[in-house]
């Protein structure tokens, strides 16, 4: 016998005309031969076990590469059983997934003979493939004539192979092999087919994933168009009546329409006050709106920074004078015209000095300093798309950021949970505005903070490019 530890691979035998012609040491050749012999089948047992396996890994990234750069899953099925089909050569390739009625399965992709199956429904609990489903197992029928559970379909058989398409516990739908042979599918092709059907089914969750976060996205926009569209209708609505409560606060206050108390005044004057809050908050909305819907309008051209800050610090210096806040202005040397919209200019300078001027005490410090650098545009795409820009900074003595707040300052609406910071009102637009300001004029903007030491926030513009 020709041994491999308890496996008998074969037997070696040897025989003569002569009686008793073979001795003991013929025993002992045979013996050694046998192992040897052994040897070289084991081998050869190997190397066909290792092909069978590289073809196997071979089919499987063969398959992968195909059905994974797609991305819905009718393309992912129609592919896998196309490159499945070319690597296998098996007769009948189908892949069968869920139908929108929920009760059958429908053949999305089809090869060989039974490319005229595609669109044919299928029950849920029918045939093998109702089995495979039923029991979450691979189903082989070696002759389907011998299976109770085999139903004929209008493409001939005489094997079946149907393997779930399962991933992360979720059945997709079922890959369904087909052949005009008994005992078409031998060991090697039903692990090979197992495998295959693990790597489909994860590129059919991957592609319906793809497709839920893009109906997603598509939803979201949707929704935030019509948000925006609705902040803009109310903006649009209250601008009207605040500006006529507001007048009609002012007209009694100064007496026009009879004498008033001090009382009545200092009414009138909360009054006046909450209504400034409310043109604010819906000057913000109407920026944030039309930014988000992409209406903004920039009027871009050279402008110089040092007359947009000047005029900024005029209208804000009695502001600061109030808390009795030091505010110093170092201009650098030689600020260059920067290219950009004046007007959001002034706006993006007016919300840094009153947040700083807001959250400093009194007798703070406040300063504004800039000088020209080498930095990234913000529509950079590059790490070395340097080019000269214009770096301001506006830097305080005030409360402080608190580091766990300081991830989300940019965002809309929110507000530092600190209490100083909460003392002072504000609507939590006006960063992200300001934010949205900077990047449509091709800057960036960021800040350093040491709580209850100070603030420095510094954006971006990039230099005009004269003559």
């Amino acid at each position: 016998p020709i041994m491999s530890g308890a496996d008998m691979l074969a037997v070696l035998t040897l025989t003569h005309p002569d009686i008793g012609y073979f001795t003991m040491e013929h025993s002992y050749l045979l013996e050694a031969a046998s192992n040897q012999i052994a040897l070289a089948v084991r081998n050869a047992q190997m190397h066909d076990a290792q092909i069978i396996q590289a073809e196997r890994q071979r089919t499987l990234y063969e398959t992968l590469r195909t059905v994974g750069s797609h991305l819905d899953p009718e393309s992912v099925a129609q592919a896998a059983v196309t490159v499945i089909a070319e690597q296998t050569h098996w007769p009948v390739v189908e892949i069968f997934l869920p139908h929108e009625d929920g009760e059958h399965l429908v053949v999305e992709a089809a090869t060989g003979r039974g490319i005229n199956n595609r669109g044919h429904l299928l029950s849920r609990n029918k045939g093998m493939i109702g089995r495979a489903l039923r029991l979450n197992k691979t189903q082989y029928a070696p002759d389907v004539a011998q299976d109770e559970d085999y139903v004929p379909g209008s493409t001939p058989a005489k094997s079946e192979l149907v393997v779930p398409l399962r991933h992360a516990e979720r059945i997709l739908g079922v890959l369904n092999l087909l052949s005009n042979e008994i005992n078409g599918f031998d060991n090697d092709e039903i692990l090979l087919a197992e495998s295959l059907a693990e790597a489909v089914a994860l590129s059919l969750d991957n592609a319906r994933l793809h497709r839920e976060l893009g109906q997603a996205k598509e939803f979201a926009e949707e929704a935030n168009k019509a948000k925006s569209e609705f902040v803009s209708i109310v903006s649009h609505e209250l601008k009207n009546p605040m500006t006529s409560i507001r007048g009609y606060a002012d007209l009694l206050g100064s007496g026009a329409v009879g004498a008033v108390t001090q009382q009545q005044v200092d009414f009138i004057k909360t009054i006046s006050t909450n209504v400034s809050r409310m043109q604010t908050l819906v000057s913000d909305l109407t920026d944030v709106s039309r930014i988000e819907s992409g209406h903004f309008q920039m009027e871009f051209g050279p402008v110089s920074l040092i007359e947009v800050i000047s005029e900024v610090v005029r209208v804000l210096q009695k502001m600061f004078e109030s808390k009795e806040q030091i505010l110093t202005i170092d201009p650098g040397d030689n600020i260059p015209p920067i290219w950009g919209d004046r007007n959001r200019l002034v706006q993006i300078m007016t919300n840094l000095l009153s947040n700083a001027h807001k959250y400093t005490h009194e007798k703070g410090e406040v300063m504004i300093h800039m000088n020209v650098v080498n930095a990234l545009p913000f529509e950079a795409e590059n790490d070395d798309e340097t080019c000269p820009m214009v770096q301001i900074g506006v830097q305080d003595t005030g409360i402080g950021i608190a580091e766990e707040d300081q991830q989300m300052m940019f965002q809309k609406f929110f507000r530092a949970a600190d209490r100083q910071a909460r003392l002072s009102p504000g609507t939590g637009l006006g960063l992200n505005i300001t934010k949205n300001l900077v990047e449509l004029q091709n800057g960036r903007i960021w800040f350093k903070s040491e709580f209850r030491k100070g603030t420095t926030f510094f954006f971006t513009v990039p230099v005009a490019e004269i003559g």
